[in-house]
């Protein structure tokens, strides 16, 4: 009984003695709002007092980060042990530690007597702001999922599977660099409520994605170069007709031919044909001819060539005729296309 209690004793002394041979401003750092590590050391090699410190604030840091991983993986023993009158830690683990503690979240303090060659830092991290730090870091990810999401989703209706591909790419590997976060929102104090609901948006979206790019990998992917002129002036909205025909039966399209299952090309131009008046009402009549080639990229096998003409007549002008003779045109070219690649 007596024994215990001189231990008690010993252990408060300690404690006293502890608090006094630091600057007394730091004790607030050790009442629970922060995690911390605290070292001291005496100059003997007599090297400069800006080297010295950060000598101390580089051990500080070490200790803190080890001290933290422990604590978040919860798979380790932690002792704290007096060699050579110097603190150190000496760890047990079946745990390869990496020394990356969020060096923005730790703030630091240093002291140094000049006269006895005495200095002591610590190092430590508020428990609130670094779980604000780490809620804002999630949500942010979060964000940036439904962002890629919402323009992977816009390039898949225009029909450019890859570039939705790339889209969600980018965004996958920030999953595994963000999920270690949920860690430490424990270890700082966060609600198991909030700590649900972050991680209810996160798991939701990366599963998003992951189905995303795995359907993604089964569409038919096109590289179509195509060019219209009506009379000898461009018609850009005939390769965007074509597109739009593909697309809406399932056919993706690609910038780059090496990442395309078949490679299209459609030359196509107008052509005057004639024009007659009947009952005083004049009429225009164009035809629109276009060329069209299929190419298997896998094989660099020709797997069609083919050729047609659709007419088109208007009342107001060739070039009104001219149009109507495209519009008619696109839905065959896109059926022979389709025909060909589902073969």
């Amino acid at each position: 009984m007596r024994t215990g209690f001189l231990l008690l004793v010993f252990a408060i002394f300690s404690s006293v003695v502890f608090a006094q041979q630091y600057p007394p401003e730091w004790i607030k750092y050790t009442m629970g709002g922060y995690l911390y590590d605290i070292e001291s050391d005496i100059n003997t090699n007599d090297i400069s007092e800006t080297k010295f410190k950060e000598h101390l604030l580089n051990v500080a840091r070490t200790n803190l980060a080890k001290q933290v991983r422990l604590i978040v993986q919860d798979n380790s023993r932690l002792n704290k042990s007096a060699i050579n009158g110097k603190s150190d830690i000496s760890y047990v683990s079946s745990t390869v530690f990496q020394v990356d503690v969020e060096l923005q979240l730790v703030e630091s303090e240093t002291y140094y007597n000049r006269e006895t060659k005495e200095g002591q830092v610590i190092v430590y991290i508020n428990k609130a702001a670094a779980a604000e730090y780490y809620k804002k870091e999630i949500s942010l990810l979060v964000n940036t999922a439904d962002n890629a999401l919402s323009n992977a989703q816009n390039y898949l209706s225009s029909g450019f599977k890859n570039r939705a591909k790339q889209e969600l790419a980018n965004v996958l590997p920030e999953f595994d660099k963000v999920r270690e976060y949920f860690s430490w929102l424990g270890l700082l104090g966060l609600s198991q409520n909030e700590i649900t609901n972050l991680s209810a948006s996160f798991n939701d979206r990366e599963q998003t994605i992951k189905r995303f790019l795995s359907d993604l990998q089964y569409a038919t992917t096109i590289y179509i170069s195509c060019s219209a002129d009506i009379f000898g002036n461009t018609y850009d909205a005939f390769p965007e007709a074509i597109k739009g025909e593909l697309s809406g039966k399932g056919c993706n399209f690609s910038d780059d031919v090496s990442q395309a299952d078949w490679i299209i090309t459609v030359q196509a131009s107008a052509r005057k044909y004639n024009s007659f008046v009947m009952n005083n009402q004049a009429f225009y009549v164009a035809y629109a001819d276009a060329k069209i080639s299929i190419d298997k990229t896998i094989t660099s096998q020709r797997i069609c060539e083919d050729e047609l003409s659709i007419k088109g007549s208007h009342s107001i002008s060739f070039d009104e005729a001219a149009l109507v003779a495209y519009k008619n045109i696109t839905k065959k070219v896109g059926e022979i296309i389709l025909k060909n690649i589902e073969k």
